[in-house]
């Protein structure tokens, strides 16, 4: 069996027209659709039962709230079935009909995974791609990666293994290893953007500053350095002062322990935010809860 992965959060413009491009699919085994409602406030109980009604291949599993797209992702892949898994966004800007081409790609390559790779990034900015290339640099994977994929079920496996409370797939799949096969592909923008500016700033938060330990090693040098700086500074105020019998710079002085002030605060906060999702981490609670799975096929 094929399990095909998506989750919903306002997908209710594009939610039918995903179902039946996906049914429309040609695939050489049964499959199953399993989609993962992350508390979209747009899914009502009418439309709910409109989608499972839909097709009794579809599995509908309700979250108790938005837990985040990666951890949705997470659900559907723990639920999944199937032998051979693909995931995929169900905003249609991945076409589904590339599942079979990743299938292929994944018995071809003989391999565990097979990721997609955007070409180019069609409504990029400047904080995507700052976001991309600081991502690229704690991890071996290429930049621009899509949620499109199809993976093995020993693969999924692995995944499931990881207990992390905070993470991105990117980050699963560079951890885990195994022998992992790209594809380049072209995504439609078809309209608004699900990430308002502040998902997007506690993602980069999350998946850039907390989802690497090189920041904090950085943070580290930054402050060692600074010290060596702030002592070099005094010595040479202290023996300018003795040397030329002038006022002292009060200003200068003033600027660079302001200047020292905010390092100081901004390593702080960094390291404010590890420690939060060290917290976290320790508290040990579950990464989402489900509300209910029903299915057409189950419930007769």
């Amino acid at each position: 069996m094929i399990s095909i992965v998506s989750t919903l959060y306002r997908s209710s413009n594009t939610i039918f027209d995903f179902i039946d491009a996906v049914l429309a699919v040609q695939l050489d085994d049964d499959f199953e659709l399993v989609l993962v409602s992350d508390g979209d406030p747009t899914m009502t109980d009418e439309l709910e039962d409109q989608i499972i009604n839909r097709d009794p291949r579809i599995r509908f599993v309700k979250l108790s709230r938005n837990f985040g797209h990666h951890t949705a992702i997470f659900c559907g892949i723990e639920q999944a079935r199937g032998e051979r898994i693909v995931v995929l966004d169900s905003d249609l800007e991945e076409d589904p009909a590339l599942i079979p081409s990743f299938l292929e790609e994944l018995q071809k390559q003989r391999c565990s995974i097979v990721i997609g790779v955007q070409e180019s990034r069609n409504k990029d900015s400047l904080f995507g791609s700052l976001y991309w290339r600081l991502r690229t640099l704690e991890n071996s994977l290429p930049a621009n990666l899509c949620t499109m994929r199809a993976f093995t079920r020993t693969y999924a496996n692995a995944m499931l293994l990881c207990g992390d409370s905070n993470f991105i797939l990117g980050d699963l799949d560079d951890y885990v290893g195994f022998r992992k096969a790209y594809i380049p592909m072209k995504k439609t923008y078809k309209g608004e953007s699900t990430y308002s500016l502040k998902r997007k700033a506690k993602l980069f938060a999350s998946h850039v500053i907390i989802g690497s330990p090189k920041l904090l090693l950085s943070m580290s040098a930054v402050l060692i350095g600074l010290c060596f700086v702030a002592l070099l500074l005094a010595a040479l105020v202290i023996i300018y002062r003795l040397a030329v019998d002038l006022s002292p710079g009060w200003a200068s002085i003033l600027a660079v322990l302001l200047l020292s002030l905010c390092v100081n605060l901004f390593c702080f906060a960094v390291l404010f935010s590890y420690i939060s999702k060290t917290y976290t981490q320790t508290k040990s609670r579950p990464r989402y809860i489900v509300e209910s799975i029903r299915s057409a096929r189950e419930s007769h």
